[in-house]
């Protein structure tokens, strides 16, 4: 999710928090990592970037294959 923060995390417990401030219900919603998620965020926080997930700008006409 876009604008995740390190502070969100906790990998040794592996929960993510997402702030209530970011839901369409305005609580706080809750996620189990999986040993592979925790894996995968451990090295992405090695980078050392503010963000947990980066977005790619899109140029005019180009879209992503997937939607939400």
């Amino acid at each position: 999710m876009l604008g995740a923060i390190w502070a969100e995390f906790d990998l040794s417990a592996g929960i993510w928090t997402v702030p209530g401030a970011r839901m369409k219900g305005g609580e706080d919603h809750v996620l189990y990592l999986s040993p592979r998620a925790r894996e995968i965020l451990e090295g992405q926080r090695a980078v050392g970037q503010p963000f947990v997930f980066l977005r790619q700008r899109l140029t005019a006409g180009h879209y992503p294959t997937w939607r939400c």
